[in-house]
């Protein structure tokens, strides 16, 4: 997986970050349907340009589990993820 993971959460269809500004525009194409906080992870090792199509790990119950996730993902602990 790439970098910049961010938690955002999915609320009847939008989508919004941690500073509770709309990101539903990154849900075009395959997307999540069910509500909850995800790790948006973007597929490269840069900052994401405009365009980029994040990949979605989740839904978490709770920002708390999806931000371990989140710093798990970082140090690389992928296998180590919360269920």
């Amino acid at each position: 997986m790439g970098v910049w993971p961010e938690v955002m959460q999915l609320v009847d269809g939008r989508l919004f970050d941690e500073v509770s500004y709309e990101r539903t525009g990154l849900l075009a194409g395959s997307h999540p349907t069910a509500s909850g906080y995800y790790v948006v992870v973007w597929a490269s090792d840069r900052a994401p340009t405009q365009g980029a199509r994040p990949c979605f790990v989740g839904p978490f119950p709770s920002s708390d589990l999806a931000f371990t996730a989140a710093s798990k993902l970082k140090e690389g602990s992928v296998s180590n993820l919360p269920p």
